[in-house]
């Protein structure tokens, strides 16, 4: 819906750039306090994530887990006894869209470019994700 002002859009919406855009009156904050532990994986998007304890991404299961996608319509917090742990994070050998391409060899699959061929027949893995990703 087009606007020219917040008064033009519903009213949990607001004029942002021309256009009506929901706001953080429908969505959640996402609170880690200090000396706490959250664990969380997936895509989630929240109007503020404010983060004084310990945030770790769940390990992949084997169906679910792994990573982490986070966005805030707001802000994106991490105070200064605020982590978020990641260590040993993403899919198992073998699994997920950088399995690589031949059961049981050193294929790869490489995120935003060709992965490595390894003793696969010289066959490059299947590329996955954007190169532009930072």
């Amino acid at each position: 819906m087009d606007c020219a002002a917040d008064t033009d859009c519903p009213a949990s919406q607001s004029c942002t750039l021309g256009a009506c855009v929901s706001s953080c009156i429908d969505s959640k904050d996402f609170v880690v306090p200090a000396d706490e532990t959250r664990f969380l994986s997936g895509a989630w998007s929240f109007c503020n994530v404010i983060i004084n304890g310990t945030l770790e991404v769940e390990p992949y299961n084997g169906s679910s887990g792994g990573i982490l996608e986070l966005g805030a319509s707001e802000k994106i917090w991490i105070g200064a006894t605020g982590s978020v742990l990641a260590d040993g994070i993403g899919y198992q050998s073998g699994d997920g869209p950088g399995a690589g391409n031949c059961e049981g060899s050193s294929s790869g699959g490489g995120y935003g470019g060709p992965g490595g061929a390894g003793c696969c027949d010289g066959i490059a893995s299947a590329t996955y994700g954007d190169s532009a990703d930072t």
